[in-house]
């Protein structure tokens, strides 16, 4: 559903599904989004290449250039690859490389590898480096009280205390299933995620690759997609989406009205919301992202390393040594 629905939203959305299964059964799935002459140019900080690469768009403007296959989750940090545990990531990567490159899908792949674990790639022509880092946060508790009592005094006191002022505001916490949202209150959602996201260009987003009417395609989803929405007197104020996924969830777009943030803490009872769901309907852990580490590691999240990688066809002729002094992180 979550593919179906980029597929109908994303604009000039090309998806790339590699898929293999043996015995009816399926091994692995990758989906890719494909960026046409994407210039590589911006990720390298070496001076002395750079001036290279533009010596050489003298006689060829599309010099390192390529058409560039990004393997991850375009819309979801988890939607990009799919691997049973019996297939190994660096086998699956290989025979995807090679199928892409003899076929000329795409001259590169870029690739974040968003599996918790952190699982490495072995593979020839390829450049690996730290990306942002991922949160989990684990959820060992029989209850919500449970969580708190596991706190430091002074968490739980800041906890409690960020509740209650929320509270006193005239603020509320609703969890509504996908399909119980109403087309205007998809309106507002994207209105508050656009007014969280407009400051963000520098890393991927969903103001990317949306209007406000395709932000309601969300509808589409199916009930695995769960939001949680704090409303002050009634008006909608803040949201986060929660993707179920078997025993984990996962904390996606979230939208704040910020002339109200600061004084009801909506921002921080949206996680402690999500929290005391994933505890009440027994999930093994949340999923919660990159950016605002301090915020999550503040409510017990964990930092999971993970790694991106990038493969250039060894075909192209261009040495892709120089890559090695690219631009780390948000660019990509």
């Amino acid at each position: 559903m979550w593919l179906k629905t980029c597929e109908k939203t994303i604009k000039d959305y090309t998806p790339i599904y590699y898929v293999k299964e043996s015995k009816g059964t399926i091994d692995f799935v990758v989906v890719g989004d494909l960026i046409k002459k994407l210039d590589c140019l911006q990720f390298i900080q070496n001076d002395n290449v750079v001036q290279k690469i533009l010596e050489k768009r003298k006689l060829d403007n599309d010099y390192y250039k390529y058409d560039v296959l990004f393997i991850g989750g375009p819309m979801s940090m988890e939607a990009g690859t799919y691997f049973s545990e019996c297939v190994d990531y660096s086998d699956v990567f290989q025979e995807f490389q090679k199928n892409i490159f003899d076929s000329k899908t795409a001259e590169g792949i870029f690739f974040t590898n968003v599996d918790i674990y952190d699982m490495h790639l072995s593979v020839d022509n390829t450049i690996s480096f730290p990306y942002y880092p991922n949160t989990i946060l684990k959820l060992p508790f029989e209850s919500f009280d449970d969580y708190l009592n596991n706190q430091k005094a002074k968490r739980r006191w800041d906890i409690k205390n960020k509740q209650k002022i929320f509270s006193e505001q005239g603020c509320s916490i609703e969890v509504i299933q996908n399909s119980k949202i109403n087309e205007e209150d998809f309106s507002i959602l994207y209105e508050l995620y656009a007014n969280t996201e407009k400051d963000n260009f520098e890393t991927i987003n969903y103001q990317h690759y949306c209007d406000c009417d395709k932000f309601q395609s969300f509808k589409y989803l199916t009930d695995d997609f769960i939001w949680i929405i704090a409303k002050l007197n009634g008006k909608i104020i803040g949201f986060a989406l929660l993707v179920h996924d078997e025993s984990k969830l996962t904390l996606k777009h979230v939208g704040l009205d910020y002339s109200v943030n600061r004084q009801t803490y909506s921002y921080f009872n949206l996680f402690y919301r999500a929290i005391k769901f994933g505890i009440d309907n027994h999930y093994r852990y949340i999923i919660c992202g990159s950016t605002t580490y301090g915020v999550k590691v503040s409510l017990g999240c964990e930092l999971i390393d993970r790694t991106a990688y990038i493969s250039i066809d060894k075909s192209k002729g261009e040495d892709v040594s120089d890559l090695y002094n690219l631009t780390l992180g948000g660019n990509l």
